[in-house]
């Protein structure tokens, strides 16, 4: 099993990171993160990850169904399939709900252009506090 203070087994050459100083570290960190893919959560494509990992779950279904694989296997790639396709149904569901509430604000916003000062002023304050009157 991999050990994460242990460099993997396969590490051409190994470096002993311990007596390097702070500013030499984040230097390595730097070089280091320019060449790997961003891991920040905001560039990734969560609805193209979700259809991957289930287009995937696809595959590996139709391959375990057609193998001679043990029953509870095959339901173990069965439930991780309809987990990917729930994630997936969720996903756009939250997509569409964010999208209608866009609209609805859009649409709330010009109307609030008509309306006299006085009374936008005390629904801002009113949608502030989340309050129903």
């Amino acid at each position: 099993m991999y050990n994460r203070n242990q460099p993997p087994p396969d590490t051409p050459n190994t470096l002993n990171l311990d007596s390097l100083d702070q500013g030499t570290l984040l230097a390595l960190r730097a070089q280091l993160d320019s060449l790997l893919p961003d891991m920040n959560l905001n560039n990734m494509n969560l609805e193209q990850e979700i259809v991957r990992q289930y287009k995937t779950a696809q595959a590996l279904e139709a391959a375990t169904l057609a193998s001679n694989e043990e029953a509870n296997k095959k339901a173990q790639v069965l439930n991780s399939a309809n987990a990917a396709l729930q994630a997936c149904v969720k996903m756009q569901s939250d997509l569409y709900t964010a999208e209608r509430f866009k609209n609805i604000e859009s649409r709330l916003i010009k109307a609030l252009e008509v309306i006299p000062d006085e009374h936008i002023r005390e629904f801002l304050d009113w949608y502030a506090l989340g309050e129903i009157k």
